[in-house]
């Protein structure tokens, strides 16, 4: 499961900072502000969404780091490998919180 977040989220007063790609592809990890984050992200591959090329699924596995519990009122979306996955999510947040997202996404996880 990864989930998704409203970029709405980073206008609370909380200090949240960004890794501009996925952490675990080894090299130099660089913490940044939340907003030198989002400038140094490389969109032009983000918006690709080609979960087959090695580097642009780590562009898309950007993260945003919160120095402390994050609440579901702020999920965008969850995204899950199957609709299996799908169904259990759902059932576990039916009624619990706002309208939310569930999207199979199969290609984002490792097969």
């Amino acid at each position: 499961m990864s989930l998704s977040f409203s970029r709405a989220f980073r206008k609370s007063e909380v200090k949240y900072h960004r890794l501009c790609r996925w952490y675990l592809t080894g090299g130099e990890i660089e913490l940044l502000d939340y907003d030198d984050g989002m400038e140094a992200i490389d969109w032009g591959v983000m918006n690709k969404r080609d979960y087959s090329d090695q580097y642009c699924k780590c562009v898309c596995m950007a993260e945003c780091l919160a120095p402390g519990p994050v609440t579901a009122d702020l999920f965008h979306a969850v995204y899950v490998k199957d609709h299996e996955a799908q169904e259990q999510v759902q059932e576990s947040i039916n009624g619990r919180y706002r309208a939310l997202h569930v999207d199979v996404m199969p290609a984002m996880f490792s097969k």
